[in-house]
């Protein structure tokens, strides 16, 4: 048989919650740092071999053009988003949500 909902919140349960929601945080806080650290892992090593394979063009098939550093610059910039946002702004991010699930309770 299930037991029926208590209405009434102690403070037990707020401290609860609070070691919930800061557990919470702090997962979602290295899950960004590591899905951010595999994107610049994937970076190093995608660009490393287009940049190989470029050298090899440009040197042993006499094809001009350096091509490859085009894409060390604008996956850059995307990199450089990525960490602003997962690494710099996580704190501000995060408040942010918060604020809006509050709202949204408080609205119902």
């Amino acid at each position: 048989m299930q037991e029926p909902m208590r209405m009434v919140s102690t403070q037990d349960d707020s401290l609860e919650w609070l070691a919930y929601t800061a557990a919470k945080i702090e997962v979602s806080r290295q899950r960004a740092r590591s899905t951010f650290f595999f994107h610049f892992a994937t970076y190093l090593i995608a660009n490393t071999a287009l940049l190989a394979w470029n050298i090899y063009t440009y040197f042993v098939l006499d094809i001009p053009g350096l091509w490859a550093l085009m894409s060390f610059v604008f996956w850059g910039i995307g990199l450089l988003i990525h960490y602003v946002i997962a690494i710099v702004l996580f704190d501000e991010w995060w408040r942010n949500d918060n604020r809006r699930i509050s709202d949204r309770f408080r609205l119902k």
